[in-house]
Protein backbone atom coordinates (compact mmCIF):
# COMPACT_ATOMS: atom_id res chain seq x y z
CA UNK A 1 0.00 0.00 0.00
CA UNK A 2 1.35 3.74 -0.98
CA UNK A 3 0.68 6.12 1.25
CA UNK A 4 0.91 9.94 0.07
CA UNK A 5 1.88 11.12 3.60
CA UNK A 6 2.08 10.38 7.30
CA UNK A 7 1.06 12.72 9.79
CA UNK A 8 1.23 12.51 13.27
CA UNK A 9 0.26 14.33 16.24
CA UNK A 10 2.95 15.94 18.05
CA UNK A 11 1.83 15.76 21.82
CA UNK A 12 1.85 12.22 23.68
CA UNK A 13 2.47 10.85 20.26
CA UNK A 14 6.00 11.89 19.50
CA UNK A 15 6.67 14.14 22.47
CA UNK A 16 5.76 13.57 25.79
CA UNK A 17 3.57 16.40 26.87
CA UNK A 18 3.06 15.19 30.28
CA UNK A 19 6.73 15.26 30.92
CA UNK A 20 7.77 18.08 29.39
CA UNK A 21 5.22 19.92 31.17
CA UNK A 22 5.60 18.21 34.57
CA UNK A 23 9.60 18.97 34.18
CA UNK A 24 9.02 23.03 33.36
CA UNK A 25 6.69 22.99 36.19
CA UNK A 26 9.43 21.93 38.58
CA UNK A 27 12.29 24.21 36.42
CA UNK A 28 9.57 27.20 36.95
CA UNK A 29 9.06 26.79 40.94
CA UNK A 30 12.45 26.00 41.55
CA UNK A 31 14.21 29.22 39.70
CA UNK A 32 11.63 31.46 41.15
CA UNK A 33 12.28 30.28 44.76
CA UNK A 34 8.77 29.39 45.25
CA UNK A 35 9.97 25.71 46.04
CA UNK A 36 11.58 26.73 48.74
CA UNK A 37 9.23 28.88 50.68
CA UNK A 38 7.84 26.91 53.73
CA UNK A 39 4.15 26.62 53.10
CA UNK A 40 4.84 25.24 49.50
CA UNK A 41 3.83 21.33 48.39
CA UNK A 42 5.02 20.49 46.04
CA UNK A 43 2.22 17.72 45.59
CA UNK A 44 -0.73 20.09 46.68
CA UNK A 45 0.48 22.88 44.31
CA UNK A 46 0.98 20.57 41.62
CA UNK A 47 -2.88 18.95 42.08
CA UNK A 48 -4.08 22.45 42.32
CA UNK A 49 -2.39 24.12 39.57
CA UNK A 50 -3.43 20.66 37.20
CA UNK A 51 -7.05 21.74 38.05
CA UNK A 52 -7.05 25.28 38.03
CA UNK A 53 -5.06 25.30 34.32
CA UNK A 54 -7.39 22.48 32.95
CA UNK A 55 -10.63 24.80 33.45
CA UNK A 56 -8.86 27.99 32.15
CA UNK A 57 -7.79 26.01 29.35
CA UNK A 58 -11.05 24.29 28.49
CA UNK A 59 -12.80 28.13 29.18
CA UNK A 60 -10.20 29.63 26.45
CA UNK A 61 -11.52 29.37 23.52
CA UNK A 62 -15.20 30.64 25.51
CA UNK A 63 -13.60 33.52 26.69
CA UNK A 64 -10.96 34.45 24.40
CA UNK A 65 -7.93 33.95 26.78
CA UNK A 66 -4.57 34.08 25.08
CA UNK A 67 -1.91 31.41 26.50
CA UNK A 68 -0.69 33.89 28.34
CA UNK A 69 -3.72 34.54 30.29
CA UNK A 70 -4.84 31.08 31.11
CA UNK A 71 -1.22 30.55 32.83
CA UNK A 72 -1.09 33.53 34.11
CA UNK A 73 -4.36 32.88 35.94
CA UNK A 74 -4.00 29.92 36.87
CA UNK A 75 -0.55 30.48 38.81
CA UNK A 76 -2.71 33.66 40.26
CA UNK A 77 -5.39 31.31 41.62
CA UNK A 78 -3.60 28.28 42.73
CA UNK A 79 -1.31 30.77 44.68
CA UNK A 80 -4.24 32.27 46.01
CA UNK A 81 -6.04 29.22 47.38
CA UNK A 82 -2.89 28.35 48.98
CA UNK A 83 -2.25 31.37 50.23
CA UNK A 84 1.11 32.17 49.09
CA UNK A 85 1.85 36.01 47.47
CA UNK A 86 0.14 35.67 43.98
CA UNK A 87 1.30 39.31 42.84
CA UNK A 88 4.43 37.53 40.95
CA UNK A 89 1.82 35.11 38.80
CA UNK A 90 2.85 36.99 35.64
CA UNK A 91 6.02 36.03 35.80
CA UNK A 92 5.81 32.70 37.11
CA UNK A 93 3.69 32.14 33.83
CA UNK A 94 6.11 34.04 31.58
CA UNK A 95 9.22 31.86 32.88
CA UNK A 96 6.88 28.53 32.49
CA UNK A 97 5.84 29.37 29.20
CA UNK A 98 9.56 30.38 27.92
CA UNK A 99 10.97 26.90 29.59
CA UNK A 100 7.97 24.60 27.90
CA UNK A 101 8.55 25.97 24.80
CA UNK A 102 12.14 24.73 24.94
CA UNK A 103 10.81 21.50 26.31
CA UNK A 104 11.43 18.62 24.63
CA UNK A 105 11.19 15.33 25.85
CA UNK A 106 10.72 11.93 23.04
CA UNK A 107 8.15 9.26 23.18
CA UNK A 108 10.26 5.91 23.31
CA UNK A 109 10.87 5.41 19.84
CA UNK A 110 9.79 9.10 18.44
CA UNK A 111 13.13 9.91 17.00
CA UNK A 112 13.57 5.75 15.45
CA UNK A 113 10.32 6.14 13.84
CA UNK A 114 10.80 9.37 12.53
CA UNK A 115 14.57 8.32 10.98
CA UNK A 116 13.31 5.14 9.39
CA UNK A 117 10.30 6.95 7.65
CA UNK A 118 12.02 9.91 7.02
CA UNK A 119 12.85 10.33 2.85
CA UNK A 120 10.45 7.22 2.21
CA UNK A 121 7.30 8.94 3.14
CA UNK A 122 5.92 12.51 3.31
CA UNK A 123 5.70 13.44 7.06
CA UNK A 124 3.79 15.87 8.72
CA UNK A 125 2.46 17.50 12.11
CA UNK A 126 -1.12 18.06 12.97
CA UNK A 127 -1.89 19.46 16.49
CA UNK A 128 -4.39 21.15 18.47
CA UNK A 129 -1.11 22.63 21.11
CA UNK A 130 -0.39 26.46 20.42
CA UNK A 131 1.56 26.98 17.31
CA UNK A 132 4.43 28.97 19.11
CA UNK A 133 5.05 26.23 21.62
CA UNK A 134 5.14 23.20 18.87
CA UNK A 135 7.12 24.89 16.85
CA UNK A 136 10.22 25.75 19.14
CA UNK A 137 9.64 22.30 20.84
CA UNK A 138 10.53 20.78 17.45
CA UNK A 139 13.33 22.97 17.15
CA UNK A 140 14.72 22.29 20.57
CA UNK A 141 14.56 18.77 19.94
CA UNK A 142 16.00 18.84 16.38
CA UNK A 143 12.95 17.15 14.62
CA UNK A 144 12.17 20.26 12.31
CA UNK A 145 14.02 18.43 9.06
CA UNK A 146 11.80 15.59 9.16
CA UNK A 147 8.71 17.88 8.36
Amino acid sequence: MSYKAILFDLDNTLLNYSMSELKSMQNTVEKHGLIHKEAFSWDVFWALFSDVNFRYWNERLISNYTIHQVLEYSFRDTLQALALDHSEANILSALYWKTFCLACDFEDHAMEVLARLHGRHKLAIISNGIGEAQRSRLAAGGMNHFF
